[in-house]
């Protein structure tokens, strides 16, 4: 290693690359001293030299080391590193998974098997132990090969910007930290460093195999491209570092424009305001859109721009309604002024509005009140105060209460969702109904609640959408002796007291 160039220094003596690590350790890579750290060590030269290094600055570390169940020599290679924690006076934890079964169990390659269970292992231990973070030996090699493997995928900045120092990984822990302290030591450093301290690492045959993508990259694509562009590898890792800054300014606008449209959330489900949703730059609602779909999704790759800009598109056109697919379970659901974000098998919160659940019409009763759920009620009352009455109904000023002229209104009343081919007569049209349908369509009622909106009807007519429009035939006018004051209530202090 001393010998060898550095992504930020070179001819480095050997005291000088330990004073310069060991600051990187603490001041990019956030390691306290004296708190415990979980290592995953593999056997192979990236996790020995890391291990060695935390160890030599006096870190208490924890060697996590497990079998994937994918060579037969790897029950050998976990008895050495046992052997090296051994000589280095270290805790030792180790564990045997069948990594072929469960990538076949889920679907998943190899590869994504045998990182999902390395990362169960190794964040159970974490939190087993009560580390401050779990340790791992990527190099800038490795980065090199993340962030092209990310080029070729089509990513966009936040793929780039590949690997971080220091990085949360929520879907495993949103309080324990990921920690990569070789991201800026090439390989042939750390292969050096080895040599140097006399560490003897094992060599992975899998490594060597172009059946997996990364080795082919690795092994074939990335040594010819170096041909073609001397220190190819080095650049990428250097864009990377550029973009990592970039993705940060970016990010810190993003989480602005977060708190201005988001309305509320919870378990499966996120609401925007839709209008000051539109009102951010188009590459705005893009980190938008897909900050929402990795708090649902954390585990899911970098998201693809199609799926992005095909919902991004959808919200910008006017009187869109309906659903969005968008990727892995996620949909979109528009609702006038309202988007969601959404799992499939989510429950969006409906007390925004109410509904009827029941599935038969219930009556009623005058005066009385009928309880809806989701903290609504519709209630009753007879009214004798003709003046007051008068005025207010005329002036119709809160839509959550209406007035019905008594003579006009056939009793009993009762309250009933939707049914197929439901008309009705609305308040200034004396000469024609029209389709309940129509009407929810131009009041903006959402579309998944139109089919339990608690409508009053008296016998077989509507006359009242609740919290809507009412009748023409059961208005009140100055002939009225005696009306029925209708009120739908909200807990939540939606609706009339």
């Amino acid at each position: 290693m001393p010998k060898a160039e550095s992504l930020h220094k070179v001819d480095y003596n050997q005291q000088d690359m330990l004073e310069y690590k060991q600051k990187l350790f603490s001041r990019e890579c956030g390691l306290i001293p004296g708190l415990n750290i979980i290592v995953g060590v593999s056997g192979g030269p990236d996790s020995l030299c890391v291990l060695d290094l935390l160890h030599r600055f006096d870190y208490p570390v924890i060697v996590a080391c497990l079998d994937h169940g994918i060579r037969k020599e790897a029950a050998a290679e976990v008895s050495m590193v046992l052997q090296f924690a051994e000589r280095m006076g270290l805790p030792f934890v180790a564990n045997t998974v069948d990594t072929p079964a469960f990538s076949a169990l889920h679907g998943m390659s190899i590869e994504a098997a045998a990182r999902q269970l390395r990362y169960d292992f190794l964040f159970e231990q974490a939190e087993k132990h009560h580390a401050q973070a779990i340790v791992v030996g990527h190099t800038a090699d490795d980065q090199a090969e993340t962030i092209f493997m990310h080029l070729l995928r089509g990513a966009g900045l936040n793929g780039l910007k590949g690997m971080e120092f220091r990085s949360f990984l929520h879907v495993w822990s949103k309080t324990i930290p990921l920690v990569r302290p070789l991201l800026t030591t090439w390989r042939s450093e750390v292969m050096e460093y080895c040599v140097e301290y006399g560490l003897t690492p094992v060599s992975d045959s899998t490594n060597q195999s172009s059946e997996f993508f990364r080795n082919r990259l690795r092994l074939e694509v990335l040594p010819y491209l170096e041909q073609i562009q001397p220190n190819f590898r080095r650049h990428l890792v250097r864009m990377a570092r550029a973009l990592s800054l970039d993705y940060a300014l970016v990010m810190s606008q993003v989480e602005r424009a977060w708190e201005s449209c988001l309305v509320r959330q919870g378990i499966g489900w996120i609401a925007f305001n839709r209008e000051v949703f539109l009102q951010h730059p188009v590459g705005i609602q893009h980190h938008l859109l897909r900050k929402a779909m990795a708090l649902h999704r954390p585990g899911l790759p970098d998201i693809d721009f199609a799926v992005v800009e095909r919902a991004r598109v959808c919200l910008e056109r006017e009187n869109s309604r309906g659903t969005c697919d968008l990727a892995a379970g996620l949909r979109l659901e528009l609702e006038h002024n309202t988007i969601w974000v959404v799992t499939w098998e989510a429950d969006i919160p409906t007390g925004n509005w109410p509904a009827i659940l029941m599935k038969e019409a219930v009556e009623l009763p005058v005066p009385g009140k009928v309880i809806l759920g989701d903290g609504w009620e519709l209630r009753a009352e007879l009214c004798q105060d003709l003046t007051s009455i008068q005025s207010s109904a005329l002036t119709g000023m809160d839509p959550y209460q209406t007035w019905l002229d008594g003579a006009r209104t056939a009793l009993p009343l009762t309250i009933r969702a939707r049914l197929p081919g439901d008309r009705i007569q609305p308040l200034g049209m004396p000469e024609k109904t029209v389709k309940l349908s129509d009407l929810m369509i131009n009041l903006k009622l959402p579309q998944r609640a139109r089919a339990t909106w608690p409508l009053v009807c008296a016998r077989d007519e509507i006359v009242w959408v609740a919290g809507c429009r009412s009748s023409h035939s059961t208005r009140v006018g100055v002939e009225t002796r005696q009306a029925i004051h209708l009120i739908l209530t909200h807990n939540s202090g939606l609706g009339s007291a």
